[in-house]
């Protein structure tokens, strides 16, 4: 099947990135929200965010927190991987556009704000177990990337509408989270 602007299945496929995008965030959110309940912490959702009500008792508990979250992107892509895998749907491909996308914005962010960086989950895992700063990150793109990518073939989208996905996911988050900030 051929995607055409004229097409129900090109604007399927730009519907499902949108939803890919608010899984995203939501699946992201509820990891850190899980790993923070779990250690007993009274946690917060707020607009595109989870926050602990109190403070952190130990610097484990942050890392702890942190990684719920990674481990929330993580199963989204290897399941999303495994449903295209076994379905060959070229549709769902935003599930897993979106993800890498979504950890290597703030690290682009960060080039103007060191503070942003060293905020993030993968810097704060390579801090704690005195890791290599790039490696986390770094690890994390290449799965996401492999993934994505092998996605691609397999389902045999072009890398035109590749790229348009990945580039309307971006799109979409950045336009998600303007907005929301500006509701704030």
């Amino acid at each position: 099947m051929k995607f055409r602007s004229s097409d129900l299945s090109l604007k399927l496929f730009f519907s499902l990135i949108i939803a890919a995008v608010l899984l995203t965030l939501f699946l992201y959110d509820a990891g850190y929200y899980l790993a923070g309940s779990g250690l007993g912490y009274e946690m917060e959702f707020e607009l595109l965010g989870v926050r602990a009500v109190e403070n952190y008792e130990s610097e484990y508990d942050r890392v702890f927190m942190a990684s719920g979250s990674l481990i929330a992107l993580a199963f989204q892509m290897l399941l999303f991987y495994a449903i295209i895998f076994l379905s060959g749907s070229r549709y769902l491909l935003g599930f897993l556009f979106f993800p890498p996308v979504y950890r290597m914005f703030p690290y682009l962010i960060g080039l103007l704000n060191h503070d942003i960086i060293i905020s993030q989950s993968e810097y704060l895992l390579s801090s704690y177990y005195g890791l290599p700063f790039w490696l986390m990150p770094g690890g994390m793109l290449l799965l996401f990337a492999a993934l994505t990518v092998h996605a691609r073939v397999k389902t045999g989208l072009s890398w035109k509408r590749f790229f348009q996905g990945i580039l309307f996911s971006l799109l979409t988050a950045v336009m998600l989270m303007l907005g929301i900030n500006i509701l704030r």
